[in-house]
């Protein structure tokens, strides 16, 4: 199961069709925007992955900052700032064109 980080610094769970993944649609909707996929961490041996997805266009939207997905971001890689509401989420890859989002 995925999870909205909002930017006021609440979160919910966000449910994933059964044996399914999130659809594009979904995570542009949560994220009002067109999606931008920050990897957090990767199982290399399980084909794994933590994601965020974010708004690509955040910062030119002037989208409040989002703490909790920032302080994420920068235990892991170092990085930037996080605006706007955005995923925490779970990528399988099953081959080469073929991964489940949750």
């Amino acid at each position: 199961m995925a999870t909205v980080l909002y930017a006021d610094g609440t979160h919910a769970d966000l449910p994933v069709p059964a044996g399914g993944s999130l659809s594009l649609a979904t995570m542009q909707e949560v994220v009002g925007g067109y999606i931008e996929v920050v990897t957090l961490l990767t199982e290399s041996l399980r084909n794994r992955r933590r994601v965020l997805v974010i708004d690509g266009e955040g910062r030119l939207k002037g989208k409040p900052l989002n703490r909790t997905a920032t302080d994420l971001y920068r235990v892991m890689l170092g990085g930037d700032v996080i605006v706007g509401d955005a995923i925490l989420a779970e990528v399988i890859n099953g081959g080469e064109h073929d991964e489940t989002w949750r």
